[in-house]
């Protein structure tokens, strides 16, 4: 069964919202918030696989949001966009946000939407990954307790 991806944007200006909302809502669900405390608080409600960010807003920066994301849910896959070209903001994305894409406004909409959709498939990716992960470390915490029951057994012959 194919996974209805939680999409939060956070941007300052509601015609940027309402756009995205707009074009992405049929795909997955969407949250918007206007500013980075917002974006917060749906974070600490809600569990949000990919975050689309822009980088200047009021308050908080969309490097500083997605740094705090981060922390807040390791496993979204975080993106930027903004429509100005600031190489220490891509940096602190970069090395503190781990995002997955630094997008320019205006942007593409078929190219954003094709990164999007490389995002929720990481995110599948990802998740995957660490489900077998778990599976993995519970067949070989089985093993080892069968190996000292067998180890035991063994002893009192």
């Amino acid at each position: 069964m194919k996974r209805r991806h939680t999409l939060l944007i956070v941007d300052d200006e509601v015609d940027v919202l309402d756009s995205l909302r707009h074009q992405f809502h049929r795909a997955h669900r969407v949250l918007t918030a206007p500013n980075a405390r917002a974006a917060l608080d749906l974070l600490h409600e809600q569990e949000v696989h990919l975050i689309l960010s822009d980088q200047r807003m009021p308050g908080m920066s969309g490097d500083a949001l997605l740094a705090e994301a981060r922390r807040l849910q390791p496993d979204a896959i975080r993106m930027l966009f903004t429509g100005y070209a600031d190489i220490q903001a891509v940096i602190n994305a970069v090395n503190e946000g781990h995002i997955f894409r630094y997008i320019l406004k205006p942007w593409d909409a078929v190219e954003l939407e094709g990164i999007i959709n490389q995002a929720a498939e990481k995110y599948d990716l990802l998740a995957e990954r660490k489900a077998l992960i778990s599976e993995l470390q519970e067949a070989n915490d089985r093993l080892t307790r069968a190996n000292e029951e067998l180890a035991r057994a063994d002893r009192l012959k």
